[in-house]
């Protein structure tokens, strides 16, 4: 366990919803059982700390998305959705509620040691590695992650074109 540096008070979480199923005939139940874990879990507990996190000044919520949460994975298309609808649900909390000292860092790794991916054919990076970038990200005070090799050559991509209308909107609220 590591201790994350960082002001007194401040609260960090980490929501990690991982859920994913492949194959046509399950598509529509597993796209249901999909964005019930992966997206409104992670609202959920958004929902269930924030009034907390601003009692006490303030934390950081880190959101696990995914590279296919950026482009849409054909292997697991309803998977890529949900993890996209995260996204999406973490750059809009991060705008709504930046003001109020709540931060959400999106983490979008590609694929990772575990038993959701052990039979896809693709480097895959520790689970270690992937925590420990993770942290890092976050006492950086970074807004997205890419902790592995695979994720970094996604940035880039990402950086020209999302980030780039998150920054816009940003501006729009902020009445720049």
């Amino acid at each position: 366990m590591r201790q994350l540096r960082g002001e007194p008070g401040l609260i960090h979480l980490v929501s990690r919803t991982l859920y994913a199923q492949a194959g046509r005939k399950v598509i529509r139940r597993s796209a249901r059982q999909e964005f019930e874990v992966n997206y409104w879990g992670t609202l959920q507990m958004i929902r269930a700390f924030v009034p907390s996190l601003k009692a006490h000044g303030g934390g950081t919520f880190v959101n696990l998305s995914s590279i296919a949460g950026l482009t849409n994975f054909p292997a697991v298309p309803t998977y890529s959705d949900s993890k996209a609808a995260v996204h999406s649900l973490t750059v809009g909390a991060r705008l709504l509620l930046g003001q109020a000292n709540i931060n959400f860092v999106g983490v979008y790794p590609g694929p990772v040691e575990t038993e959701m991916v052990k039979d896809i054919d693709l480097p895959k990076a520790s689970s270690t590695d992937v925590a420990t970038r993770i942290l890092d990200g976050v006492e950086a005070g970074a807004d997205e992650v890419f902790p592995d090799a695979m994720a970094a050559g996604y940035a880039g991509p990402y950086e020209a074109g999302h980030k780039t209308l998150e920054r816009n909107v940003a501006a729009m609220l902020a009445g720049g």
